[in-house]
């Protein structure tokens, strides 16, 4: 009866729809790779255009698996963190069935966005209209999301633990990098920043600080349980404070760089105004460095953990959340 699905974990949900996004979009990849070996070894000239073939829809066929690919990575990040602030506040997440039901829409509309990878390659306007419209809309279930993380925290007795300042970095980053995307689905604003280096940013901040940043904060919180090992606090405060002032000072200059007009892809660049901004990136990207040196040491070299309960109590936790659910 527990295991009925309005009753499973937020983590269990976000690593099914993922699942579900991976059995639908990689076989658009295979069909790719296929088109793309018969196109290049028996001259089938599927993307050439001298032969009648058509490049467009090699990025089409690129995009269609390469834009639900980002959910795969992203959902169950947002399944970890759901998990932790239920186990930090001692309490249900707020709206856990809406928490459901934004999970699924992403999952839905994933598969209708991927054309705003390339509004500058001559699709048409009605085209780049519609799927500017559907990036929009896929940003409301991600803000549901955010919202119910936000109220679930409100008015709770909050362990201020590294874990929680993990979701607080998270936070902040993945935000700015999803306000820059729906900047980005916007066509007129889109051709004048695709090529540039506020995409880079753009995509940092998502993948970085909602992908990664989960994932680590995830070790945190089932290493210690999994191996029966204890974190060392003071190293784990450290390396979430290099963690997140590192990818700010890395990435967050290229949006600055991006509006002054820096493209990307190119190996010289001749304007010599754009050299303190990334003197800023390039620092930052040592603090990176020695932040993930931190989280080695952390991992490798913890000490074992005396209470027997740490086990226990994880399993009675959920148990008592699950119940509430139901």
């Amino acid at each position: 009866k527990n295991l009925f699905f309005f009753n499973l974990p937020i983590f269990i949900w976000t690593c099914l729809c993922s699942n579900i996004l991976i059995l639908i979009s990689f076989p658009i990849l295979n069909i790719l790779i296929t088109l793309l070996f018969l196109d290049r070894n028996f001259n089938f000239h599927f993307f050439t255009a001298f032969y009648g073939g058509q490049q467009i829809l090699y990025l089409n066929l690129i995009w269609a698996w390469g834009h639900p690919e980002v959910y795969i990575l992203v959902l169950p990040s947002f399944g970890i963190f759901t998990e932790i602030l239920s186990s930090l506040c001692k309490k249900t997440i707020f709206a856990y069935k809406s928490l459901i039901y934004a999970t699924i829409s992403i999952t839905i509309l994933s598969f209708i966005v991927w054309l705003h990878h390339f509004f500058t390659m001559g699709s048409g306007c009605s085209t780049n209209i519609f799927f500017s419209i559907t990036t929009m809309i896929i940003a409301i279930p991600t803000g549901v999301k955010v919202f119910n993380w936000l109220y679930t925290i409100l008015y709770s007795k909050k362990k201020k633990t590294p874990l929680f300042f993990w979701f607080i970095s998270f936070i902040i980053i993945f935000s700015i990098g999803g306000f820059s995307g729906v900047i980005l689905s916007i066509p007129n604003l889109d051709f004048i920043f695709h090529n540039s280096m506020f995409l880079i940013a753009h995509f940092h901040s998502v993948i970085i600080g909602g992908v990664l940043f989960g994932y680590l904060a995830g070790l945190q919180y089932w290493f210690p349980i999994i191996f029966n090992k204890k974190n060392f606090k003071l190293l784990s405060y450290v390396n979430i404070s290099f963690w997140f002032f590192g990818v700010i000072l890395t990435f967050f200059p290229f949006y600055i760089l991006g509006y002054l007009g820096m493209s990307r892809r190119s190996i010289t660049y001749y304007n010599l105004y754009w050299y303190k901004l990334l003197l800023i990136s390039f620092f930052g990207s040592f603090i990176i460095l020695i932040s993930i040196i931190i989280q080695l040491i952390n991992l490798l070299f913890n000490k074992k953990n005396k209470s027997i309960n740490n086990y226990e109590c994880f399993f009675i936790n959920n148990h008592i959340i699950n119940n509430k659910r139901g």
